[in-house]
């Protein structure tokens, strides 16, 4: 800590000249400026002239580091010198400086006192806080995804008979492929049926079935009924002759369908189609067979499914 000062008064000269000097390689001191502005602020005036007939002294050094010294000169305007000396044992330049200027300050004017610290402001109450709001809980909602409608790639080929169409009764073979969605499917089909024939005598008119057809479907458990929109081709041909004759149907089919394996359905079916477009065959002028008014034809389909 810094010893007491010794106030040396000027009452003569309420004004002196200032001489502030600091040892070079001594650091954080503050300058001449800072002191004197230290100074004013305690006296309430600047105290300080260049003209003044009194005279104060400042040096601050160092003689045995860290420690610093500040040796302080008065001069009176009637030649009386006061000194003082004032150090800081810790080295702590701004403590010095602090000593320093209120020791200036006393000498220029004894009756100073320190100013008295403003008073804390009074704790302000705590405002009471407002009001909570209110708050509505929101109850979360379930949002259920759509169900997935299934979707399922379909392709078939079938043994069948038919009689009504062609002379006769003949087999054939019938190869499809559709899509199905739910209970609903649809699909396209091709169907050719064996050559089959009329023979008087020793001639023979032969005929040759082909159909494409679009099956629009409906399941309910195993059992699917369909409907059968068909056109094609009736040919024949005798000797070197051929003819061929416009082939329209339109009719229902009903199935049955068994799983036995994953993919893979059996399913026995029977249709029957009315004969849009009916054909007469003739030789020499005399008719031999006439299409049926309805085409009876059955089968068993093996079915090969992909779901998606």
């Amino acid at each position: 800590m810094v010893p007491a000062v010794l106030l040396l008064t000027l009452t003569a000269a309420p004004q002196a000249q200032l001489a502030y000097r600091v040892q070079n390689g001594i650091s954080g001191c503050p300058d001449e400026r800072w002191v004197r502005a230290a100074v004013a602020a305690r006296l309430g005036r600047d105290p300080f002239s260049d003209g003044a007939a009194a005279r104060i002294e400042v040096n601050i050094g160092s003689d045995t580091p860290p420690a610093l010294e500040a040796q302080l000169l008065v001069t009176r305007e009637n030649g009386r010198v006061g000194r003082r000396l004032l150090d800081s044992p810790s080295g702590d330049c701004m403590e010095l400086a602090s000593a320093v200027e209120l020791a200036i300050a006393l000498s220029l004017d004894p009756t100073m006192r320190p100013a008295k610290p403003e008073p804390e402001p009074e704790p302000v109450a705590d405002a009471p806080a407002p009001p909570r709001p209110m708050v509505t809980p929101v109850v979360p909602v379930e949002v259920k995804p759509a169900p997935r409608v299934p979707v399922a790639f379909r392709a078939h080929a079938a043994l069948l008979g038919t009689a009504g169409a062609v002379p006769g009764f003949t087999g054939g073979l019938l190869v499809g492929g559709g899509v199905a969605i739910s209970r609903f499917s649809v699909a396209l089909e091709a169907r050719a049926h064996l050559p089959t024939g009329v023979v008087v005598g020793e001639r023979r008119v032969g005929t040759f079935l082909f159909l494409g057809s679009l099956v629009p479907c409906l399941g309910l458990g195993v059992f699917q009924g369909c409907l059968v929109g068909s056109l094609g081709a009736l040919q024949f041909e005798e000797s070197s002759s051929r003819q061929t004759s416009l082939m329209a149907q339109a009719g229902a089919r009903v199935a049955l369908r068994f799983e036995p394996w994953d993919h893979v359905v059996v399913s026995p079916w029977v249709e029957g189609a009315a004969v849009l477009t009916r054909t007469t065959l003739s030789l020499d002028g005399q008719p031999l067979w006439v299409t049926w008014p309805v085409a009876i034809s059955g089968g068993v389909t093996f079915e090969w499914s992909i779901s998606s």
